[in-house]
């Protein structure tokens, strides 16, 4: 979800550090997880309401949390951050790794318009949040979202036999 600089604030590495190494099985409450992605929890309840689906009261799911958290800011700033304390909690194959592909300019602009579009269509977000054109999700994000998207069963029975690929598959699904 893009975040309104002037409004809303990136989470501290002690709130981010504190939230990894939680227990995932234990609920978050929803406080710190409203902190998480920048929000009150005024806020926070707002988009879970309008969203749907979400059980009413003060805490939610650890996972659901964690996702909110990797759509509401760059994994590579969360990660980056978090890494030294926290990271043995991170499934290993969840880390980033950079990767240098040739793709024709066509397919690069249309994936950098389509990581600021898909923000602005999310129906959970234009709901009640005050967007910032200048803050978009991260072209990498996109593309990451769009290529695990893109992984089929048949690839997640092969490589679901490896530790590393299925935890890093199912994060941050935990609970």
């Amino acid at each position: 979800m893009p975040i309104r600089t002037d409004t809303y604030r990136f989470p501290t590495a002690e709130l981010l550090v504190r939230f990894f190494q939680a227990d995932p099985a234990q609920p978050v409450a929803l406080a710190e997880a409203a902190a998480l992605v920048g929000l009150t929890r005024e806020q926070f309840r707002e988009v879970l309401d309008a969203e749907g689906g979400h059980a009413p009261g003060d805490t939610v799911l650890w996972s659901e949390a964690a996702a909110y958290l990797f759509d509401a800011w760059p994994r590579k700033d969360i990660l980056e951050l978090v890494e030294a304390e926290a990271g043995p909690r991170i499934p290993a194959g969840f880390k980033l790794r950079r990767v240098e592909w040739w793709l024709p300019d066509f397919v690069v602009d249309a994936m950098k318009h389509q990581a600021g579009q898909d923000w602005q269509d999310d129906p959970r977000l234009r709901h009640r949040l005050h967007l910032a054109p200048d803050r978009v999700c991260t072209v990498e994000d996109y593309v990451a979202d769009l290529l695990y998207l893109a992984i089929t069963p048949e690839t997640v029975r092969h490589l679901g036999r490896l530790r590393d690929f299925h935890d890093a598959y199912v994060y941050p699904v935990v609970d």
